[in-house]
């Protein structure tokens, strides 16, 4: 089993994740404005869910989204991530 935690303070992991999620949520920024965009999936908990991290790293570069306050903690924490700090 990988060790997601562990994995994600590689910086060859990032090196190599980094640029292709960027270009993602970069057309899904520049969509916002011009298209409605729908987040779903089946998870039980939404706020645990990867459609509520998707929603929060959008919010967080100031996309038109429609989601809780609560879900910008995901950005600060992607932020953190990349500046080095736990």
């Amino acid at each position: 089993m990988i060790n997601w935690k562990v994995r994600i303070r590689q910086k060859w992991f990032w090196a190599a994740v980094i640029p292709a999620v960027l270009l993602l949520l970069d057309q899904l920024y520049r969509d916002s404005f011009t298209k409605d965009i729908l987040l779903a999936c089946f998870c039980a908990d939404e706020a645990l869910c990867h459609r509520s991290i998707l929603a929060g790293l959008l919010a967080g570069v100031g996309a038109d989204i429609d989601c809780g306050a609560g879900y910008l903690k995901y950005f600060g924490m992607l932020q953190e991530t990349l500046s080095g700090k736990d």
